[in-house]
């Protein structure tokens, strides 16, 4: 329910700000289409949830952060070919800065170690990234990021790579929040502004 609230308040905001700018307009080609498929999260540092709404709708899950040590506020979700199995899924997340369009790698390195960045399910946390504990909200979640049809080709800080991601997963803490609604800040989804914005497409 406070994901659903916040996603309001959020697109309420970036609606509030076109309206105040009356020379703003989307360009042709972009269709509505576009904005019915793609997909979005965001991770609730104060109630330890991620909320994610797609094509098929909503779903908040309970949820557990291991990013603090990485400390990026933007997560892009890597597209998977196989769903075939819910339980062993994990969908990697390549970290972005708020003001880059770039994205790193999902492996990084963190105090000369190698670490993995995903979204996953597991009762423990042996990974880095966002857990989901409850198999049954996290199978809600594989479901709902099967059904993009749209994906966003990012290209990886550094390289001549590029991946597909179903989406972003945006860390949302008191900072983002200030920023987002004292400072006029926006958008906080680099390939969002209604909620996408317009070099994503």
């Amino acid at each position: 329910m406070l994901g659903i609230v916040c996603f309001l308040l959020i697109t309420g905001c970036l609606a509030q700000e076109f309206k105040m700018d009356e020379s703003f307009q989307f360009p042709e080609s972009i269709e509505k289409e576009h904005f019915k498929n793609a997909t979005f999260c965001m991770f609730n540092t104060e109630q330890n949830s991620i909320f994610c709404h797609g094509p098929m709708g909503s779903i908040e899950c309970d949820a557990f952060s291991n990013t603090s040590s990485v400390k990026y506020p933007s997560y892009g979700i890597g597209k998977l070919s196989d769903h075939s199995n819910s339980e062993s899924i994990k969908y990697f997340l390549y970290p972005r800065n708020l003001e880059k369009q770039n994205y790193f790698n999902y492996s990084l390195e963190l105090d000369g170690k190698s670490i993995d960045m995903y979204l996953y399910h597991s009762n423990s946390a042996d990974e880095y990234g966002f857990r989901v504990s409850d198999f049954k909200c996290f199978q809600g979640l594989v479901n709902l990021f099967k059904s993009s049809d749209h994906f966003h080709d990012a290209k990886i800080d550094g390289t001549d790579s590029s991946v597909k991601l179903i989406g972003e997963v945006l860390y949302l803490d008191k900072s983002i929040m200030k920023r987002w609604f004292y400072n006029f800040y926006y958008p906080y989804y680099s390939w969002y502004s209604w909620p996408y914005s317009l070099w994503w497409f």
